[in-house]
């Protein structure tokens, strides 16, 4: 029987790889993956899976981490007016949000860890302890950043149209691993970014842009990294082609 995909809907699908207890599959029609069997229900509001890298600030971070939250922040920074109204949800301990205080924008964040949100308060960022879109904001904002949070998430379609009242008229980052960079190809199923017990979905540039404009969401630009590999040579290698970094940036604007 042929597996229907579940973000689009075609029957052009196929499994990538099985492993001792998962897979994943992906669709041929929109590029995007899914891990089989989906992981259960993780109680994240329990858990602080930042605070394990000890990184607190941007200039700590190893020079390939490091390179891409700089990216993420000037491309914010090139579409964005001086205080502009920057949401980040899943914002953890704060990292990123406080380089964007320090370019002037005025930021807020979402984060479901206890330990992570208490971290990032104490610090003085206005931070919400809670899970997008049961706690209460006022207003709207200007843009919303998700990092590496849309592949937790059982139905990302209806999430990105909530979120879209949230920043009607303004912009959404989207941070996704991309499982068709050079380092996933060349590990397969060692790449350490599967991450099977805890994701649901692996995305790729193309396949995102297909579910946003599903949404009549248009994409402004796209733009890739790497995650941290050290001196992996394929990463290195996959950050210097383009589009063959296992890390994108994607900004979109909101109707």
């Amino acid at each position: 029987m042929r597996k229907i995909c579940p973000l689009c809907g075609s029957m052009k699908t196929k499994t990538l790889f099985m492993a001792s207890n998962w897979g994943i599959s992906t669709c041929l029609n929109c590029t995007n993956a899914w891990t089989e069997p989906p992981p259960g229900n993780i109680k994240y509001d329990e858990k602080n899976f930042h605070s394990q890298f000890g990184f607190r600030e941007v200039t700590e971070l190893p020079i390939q981490w490091k390179k891409g939250i700089l990216m993420q922040a000037d491309l914010l920074t090139r579409y964005l007016w001086p205080k502009a109204r920057i949401l980040e949800i899943g914002c953890g301990e704060g990292l990123f949000l406080r380089e964007l205080s320090r370019r002037g924008f005025d930021i807020y964040g979402i984060e479901a860890s206890k330990t992570a949100a208490e971290f990032a308060q104490k610090s003085g960022l206005n931070v919400i302890t809670g899970y997008f879109p049961d706690t209460q904001l006022s207003g709207t904002f200007d843009a919303v950043v998700l990092s590496h949070v849309l592949e937790h998430i059982p139905e990302p379609i209806d999430f990105l149209d909530l979120l879209g009242k949230t920043a009607s008229g303004g912009y959404i980052l989207l941070v996704q691993s991309n499982w068709k960079g050079l380092v996933p190809r060349y590990h397969k199923k060692k790449w350490y970014a599967w991450v099977p017990e805890q994701h649901i979905w692996h995305f790729t540039p193309k396949g995102l842009e297909l579910l946003l404009k599903n949404l009549n969401w248009r994409v402004n630009r796209v733009e890739y990294s790497s995650l941290s590999h050290g001196n992996s040579i394929v990463s290195l290698i996959g950050e210097a082609i383009p589009r063959l970094g296992d890390q994108f940036h994607l900004l979109a604007s909101i109707p």
